[in-house]
């Protein structure tokens, strides 16, 4: 199965939700959101979605290490 899906931009978050709103926002009842920053977790949470992972640096090893760190920590960041 999946365990996460990762947003690297807001404009990325809103394609997401273009379609089908409600069965995207109830993916994340089972799946966990990583986003690159928090303007990324700030256009998540306008759809509901208020916890994720964010990335502490803006890149992809930024997001890559946030889901390591997830992963041994079972930390969530909001």
């Amino acid at each position: 199965g999946v365990d996460y899906v990762t947003f690297g931009s807001a404009s990325g978050v809103r394609g997401f939700f273009a379609e089908n709103v409600k069965e995207k926002r109830e993916l994340f009842s089972t799946v966990t959101p990583v986003c690159i920053g928090e303007v990324t977790a700030a256009a998540l949470r306008e759809y509901g979605i208020g916890r994720a992972v964010v990335a502490g640096d803006s890149t992809a090893d930024g997001v890559a290490e946030a889901i390591i760190k997830e992963r041994q920590d079972g930390d969530i960041c909001i």
